[in-house]
């Protein structure tokens, strides 16, 4: 690689350094993700997200089959598989990249 070349990757890589300060007075060295890897990240959770999410709705799916006596009339537990599943894909959507952001 030519000298220009080696400036211009330390270039790079010097914009994503930062330095992060706690409380205690102590300086973090920390680098900044490439556009790249984040990308990467997001694709990668999008998939778990999506899995999970079809999963989850499969098992409901069966379990209201096998408690529906008949199709036209919703029982108990299905209109409470209803509700779990409104909250479960609450959860899913606002709990998912909470948990992981501040795990």
């Amino acid at each position: 690689m030519s000298r220009t070349g080696n400036l211009t990757a330390r270039a790079h890589a010097d914009k994503r350094q930062r330095q992060l300060i706690t409380p205690e007075g102590l300086a973090l060295p920390l680098t900044l993700a490439s556009r790249g890897a984040r990308v990467g990240a997001l694709l990668i959770d999008l998939v778990v997200f999506v899995l999970a999410i079809i999963a989850v709705q499969m098992v409901f799916g069966l379990v209201v089959a096998s408690t529906a006596i008949d199709s036209a009339v919703l029982g108990p537990a299905t209109e409470f598989f209803y509700a779990l599943s409104i909250v479960f894909l609450f959860l899913m959507r606002h709990g998912y990249f909470l948990f992981f952001e501040l795990g």
